[in-house]
């Protein structure tokens, strides 16, 4: 990012923000404040945090947050064109500027941009600006820094610093024991159906309002975990597939387990997602939720060949929802009899019609699997006998509806059905059942 000849401006802005809120800086006496308020924030960082006429993520955050938890007020402390080396230079006028308690520190684009900058130093100065925060009884949130899709990603060699950077970011996470906040991956799995990345930023570096709203939303899915402590997840989810009364629809029961670590917390209660199996994890949609005391679901009206998986979750008093489950996925594989068949009696010679012949016909069921169903079996008995009396007389291939019963005897009336046949050996029930004439 190029360095802004406005930055002084910037600058003075950020003080002059900081004094509005109490003339915390100005005064020896006010600056030494420990008690800490909770339900106030400082964006920390360079122009992707200030936002420009975009106005930066910081209001979004605010507006999550009061619609959330009824409370929340992030300040806006971004420098445009600043460098890590300088945001260390000013860290500590900004924590003793405020009794904020929580900082959100995303910067690094412009020493990543400046082949000049050392990647090291960068690292070590976002972990120091850390370290002073949680020495000032701070909490500090350290953020990845976005992607580009301008000539400076374009180039390996700064795109390679950029991953680098953020590489060092999460390990600085790790080593500080802070909370990490991803925002280079949040951006990069913005759906390509949308866009991707790119359509989240209006000039290759700052986001847009779409990028800014995707920024607070990934801030406020970080504050929900570390300040706001969202529930332990439901535990040993179960699936049971059967079909409904009629046998034309399929019914899930997802059953699960309340978690011992929720056993001092209110829920809510549970809610259930479900996607087609096989989907990537995007795909998972809510589908309904349950009371606190309720652990089980039934999803009814199902078609019976889409496959499907379910996860769940556990949901606070004030709506945070906890982890979701480990996702269960359909295992069970229904088999169903052939559908409209039929018969026809014919002559078995136009002169002599001591014997005729009986045509059977029918049609694949659409509820079985194609690619399981191997073949059908043709079942024949006599008018008037019980059903056990059905005997095999054909098995036919996959793609076969049709068997002819030849000679039979003019004076017999025979009963047939037919069966499905999956490549595994199981067979349906039969189908309901033709007479000839």
């Amino acid at each position: 990012m190029k360095r802004k000849t406005t930055q002084a401006v910037f600058l003075g802005a950020a003080f002059l923000l900081f004094s509005g809120i109490g003339d915390y800086a100005a005064d020896p006496d006010r600056s030494a404040v420990v008690s800490r308020d909770a339900d106030q924030y400082v964006a920390f960082g360079d122009s992707i945090t200030w936002g420009g006429g975009f106005f930066g993520y910081p209001p979004r955050l605010e507006a999550l947050l009061a619609e959330k938890y009824g409370a929340g007020r992030v300040w806006n402390a971004g420098v445009g064109g600043e460098q890590t080396s300088e945001g260390l230079a000013r860290i500590d006028a900004v924590l003793s500027g405020t009794n904020s308690k929580y900082l959100l520190l995303m910067e690094g684009t412009n020493d990543a941009s400046n082949l000049l900058v050392s990647i090291d130093a960068a690292d070590f100065n976002l972990r120091e600006m850390c370290r002073r925060a949680a020495a000032a009884g701070w909490t500090p949130l350290l953020a990845t820094i976005p992607p580009r899709s301008d000539w400076v990603w374009d180039m390996a060699s700064y795109r390679a610093r950029i991953y680098d950077l953020n590489d060092r970011i999460r390990q600085a996470a790790f080593d500080l024991q802070i909370p990490l906040v991803d925002q280079f991956d949040a951006f990069m799995e913005y759906p390509a159906s949308l866009g991707g990345y790119a359509a989240l930023l209006f000039d290759g570096v700052h986001p847009n309002s779409l990028g800014y709203q995707l920024l607070a939303e990934t801030w406020f899915a970080a504050l929900k975990i570390v300040k706001f402590d969202p529930p332990a997840p439901p535990l040993q989810p179960g699936l049971e597939t059967k079909l409904d009364a009629a046998e034309t629809r399929k019914i899930n029961v997802v059953a699960w387990q309340a978690n011992p670590l929720n056993a001092m917390r209110a829920l809510k209660g549970y809610v259930i997602y479900r996607k087609p199996a096989g989907e990537a994890d995007t795909a998972f949609a809510r589908i309904g939720s349950v009371a606190a005391t309720v652990f089980r679901y039934e999803d009814a009206f199902l078609d019976v060949p889409t496959r499907y998986a379910y996860r769940v979750t556990a949901l606070s008093s004030v709506s945070d929802e906890s982890a979701p489950t480990v996702t269960v996925a359909e295992t069970t594989t229904f088999i169903f009899p052939p559908i409209n068949p039929s018969v026809r009696t014919v002559p078995a010679n136009p002169v002599r019609t001591a014997k005729k012949l009986n045509v059977v016909t029918f049609e694949r069921n659409p509820l079985n699997e194609s690619a399981l169903v191997s073949g059908y079996r043709v079942y024949r008995k006599k008018d008037g006998e019980p059903d056990d009396r059905f005997t095999a007389i054909a098995a036919l291939g996959g793609s076969t509806f049709r068997v002819t019963d030849p000679f039979v005897p003019a004076g017999v009336k025979y009963v047939y059905a037919v069966a499905t046949t999956f490549a595994d050996g199981r067979e349906s029930k039969k189908s309901a059942s033709v007479t000839a004439r």
